[in-house]
């Protein structure tokens, strides 16, 4: 009898590991309620609108993050909410007083998992070098093009069918009537939290390096989560995240960041990124612009995002640019001096919005610049190679990059971004990953071990 029950346990738990490897869990887009990201973003915004941050300080407002499917009905007077996506419910208090207590409340709750008050979220604010070049079609609009190799890629691509791919830009939102966004009108799609307008210019800039370093399938949707001084609030941040992954983006594109001193909000970041990679779209994000260890700032520090420094036209890594173990790649966006306008990153911005310089188009350097040629580099990977995950496109990145002599691995990445290097990829994905294991390999042997554990277990 127990040789029958032990050898029932053991078919079943089989059956159980082979489901988990062929049909991997995925986490749902909507709370119990059927709230939505893109709803639950929606209204965000709205309250953010009506009670908007004062001199860049936190207002008073914060998130109570309760058990699954507890409702908060006990608002502790405050003037406005929004109902929990995943459990996080934002609550909107008049004076500093209030929202103090309500903290201290919230956290004597044997419900509430964690509360936090809201923090700011800024844009790595770029160094504006100079005023840029008008841009004349046929010709690149900065250095960084053929830095990356990319023509000679197109020139490969120009007779593939290619299928469409979206990179989604979190950002300052986008100019729609800039000239250059105009003259690629057919490759821009709206998002649930499109916005036609850019105030601020960082957006556009961002933007504009995406649809010049990359085919025209790749598509681009603009999501603005920070306001025209390039500041916001992380969960509408993180927010955006999981909304452009629903409305189908297969890359999102932060150039942002803030310090990496809350917890609760670097756990936000990872699970957004983990759903966004476990719905089959890469996160890609800037290190920051400190000259600081890149795990000190948050959207950076996220393990599981493709994380970029800045390098400069001689190979080396900007004198600006964050660094350490967790960034995984170099792209164009430095200058080896701050004085060399030449060296600044030429593209788009609105003519109107506070950081131009009386231009449509502005040179600026910083990660925040390296990071849209990353994310075009995953969509263009992932239009060429559908079946690559994001691990794979993360690995992909770093394996084709260019490793200049002198190059430190520990600091800026595992090199230079160097596009022209995706042309003889496998179909694939079957060789190696970040850590240097053949994967097919390492699943054919998993699979040898089952079977040998579980026909002993038979025995």
């Amino acid at each position: 009898m127990k040789s029958t029950v032990r050898k029932l346990l053991s078919v079943l738990l089989a059956a159980l590991l082979f489901a988990m490897a062929v049909f991997p869990m995925s986490i749902s887009a909507a709370n119990s309620d059927g709230i939505s990201a893109a709803q639950y973003l929606k209204q965000l915004n709205a309250l953010i609108a009506r009670y908007p941050c004062k001199n860049a300080e936190p207002p008073n407002r914060i998130t109570v993050k309760t058990n699954s499917n507890h409702s908060l009905s006990d608002t502790q007077g405050a003037v406005a909410s929004v109902e929990g996506y995943n459990n996080w419910h934002v609550l909107q208090f008049e004076t500093v007083a209030q929202t103090t207590a309500a903290v201290a409340y919230y956290k004597t709750k044997s419900y509430v998992q964690n509360v936090m008050q809201s923090n700011v979220a800024k844009l790595v604010s770029p160094i504006k070098v100079g005023v840029g070049e008008e841009w004349k079609e046929g010709e690149p609009l900065s250095w960084g093009t053929a830095k990356v190799g990319i023509d000679k890629l197109l020139t490969a691509l120009a007779d593939k069918d290619l299928p469409e791919t979206i990179v989604a830009i979190l950002d300052t939102g986008l100019d729609y009537k800039h000239p250059y966004i105009k003259s690629h009108a057919d490759r821009i799609v709206r998002g649930a939290n499109n916005s036609s307008r850019d105030g601020n210019g960082h957006g556009t800039h961002c933007a504009g390096i995406v649809l010049e370093n990359s085919p025209p399938n790749v598509k681009v949707a603009s999501y603005q989560v920070l306001n025209d001084w390039g500041s916001g609030e992380w969960l509408p941040v993180v927010a955006a995240i999981y909304t452009a992954v629903d409305d189908g983006a297969d890359v999102v594109s932060m150039s942002m960041g803030g310090y990496n001193d809350y917890s609760d909000i670097y756990t936000l970041f990872v699970d957004a990124v983990n759903y966004a990679n476990n719905n089959d779209c890469t996160v890609v994000v800037s290190s920051g612009n400190d000259f600081m260890n890149a795990s000190d700032f948050l959207p950076a520090a996220v393990e599981e995002a493709v994380t970029v420094s800045a390098s400069n036209k001689d190979n080396t890594l900007a004198l600006f640019s964050n660094y350490g173990d967790v960034v995984d790649i170099a792209a164009p966006g430095g200058s080896a001096s701050y004085s060399d306008q030449s060296d600044g990153i030429n593209s788009s911005v609105p003519f109107n919005c506070i950081e131009s310089q009386g231009t449509y188009y502005d040179r600026w350097q910083g990660t925040s610049m390296a990071c849209p040629f990353v994310a075009a580099a995953a969509a263009t990977l992932k239009s060429m190679r559908p079946a690559y995950a994001p691990a794979d496109i993360q690995a992909t990145l770093k394996q084709t990059s260019l490793r200049p002599a002198g190059w430190n691995t520990e600091e800026g990445g595992d090199g230079v971004l160097l596009v022209s290097a995706f042309e003889n990829l496998p179909e694939t994905p079957t060789e190696k990953t970040t850590s240097g294991v053949d994967r097919s390999q390492w699943d054919i042997w998993t699979w040898i071990c089952y079977i040998f554990f579980f026909g002993w277990i038979w025995m």
